[in-house]
Formats: C-alpha cells, structure tokens, sequence
C-alpha cells in the first residue's frame, strides 16, 4: 500500500532523473477538461506499481461543488 501512495503523490515531471515518471494529476486527473478520464490514469498508475497484481475494488466520488475527488481502492499484492 505505501509503494503505491508514493507513485500517485509523485506529481509527473518532479523527478530529476525521469521527468516523464509520475502522475498526471493536472493534465489527465484534475481539472476542467478531464471529463472523468482520471479513473482509467489511477487505475493505470496503481496497476504498475512492483508487487501489485490487480485491485479488487475500486470506487470514486468526485464532488465538484466543493473541488474534491475521493478514491477509494483494495488491491492485491505478491506479499
């Protein structure tokens, strides 16, 4: 679970050495113009995270009025 909360907080382009490794939280995520294609880019971020095989359950609420988007994921993992 901590491997895969530090791949969706790393913000794409903040790594040095790899500046197309991270999240696409402004561009695919958040925003005006996303149009509810941030499930796919979470899903797809957890998915490739080392040790995880496949999520189980998975569930989002976004909340527009108050900016707000909630995940909500069960995953299995090799350990």
């Amino acid at each position: 679970g901590q491997a895969v909360l530090t791949r969706l907080r790393l913000l794409r382009g903040e790594w040095f050495l790899d500046k197309a490794e991270g999240m696409p939280w402004s561009t695919e995520v958040l925003g005006k113009y996303t149009n509810g294609t941030y499930d796919a880019a979470i899903r797809q971020r957890i998915l490739g995270t080392q040790g995880v095989q496949q999520i189980t359950a998975y569930s989002s609420s976004l909340d527009t009025q108050k900016r707000a988007l909630s995940v909500t994921a069960t995953i299995s993992t090799i350990y």
